[in-house]
């Protein structure tokens, strides 16, 4: 995965899960560090993410389908 901004852009990798996928840094040797992680619970019907903000605190968001606020 490539993001690009306006001062330049970076390569992350992309690990798949079985409910969704993780963007780790690229060519970094600890596995555990996971910028962003998506999710869908079909049962639920939620889709999940958390990102980690410039702080290094964690965000999650979750989208229910069928709600909506305006």
């Amino acid at each position: 995965m490539t993001s690009t901004n306006a001062y330049g852009s970076e390569e992350f990798d992309i690990e798949l899960k079985g409910d969704g996928f993780e963007v780790k840094p690229k060519e970094v040797s600890d596995e555990s560090i996971v910028l962003m992680s998506v999710t869908y619970d079909n049962d639920a019907q939620t889709l999940t993410y958390t990102i980690k903000d410039t702080t290094g605190a964690y965000v999650t968001y979750i989208f229910k389908k069928g709600t909506r606020k305006i």
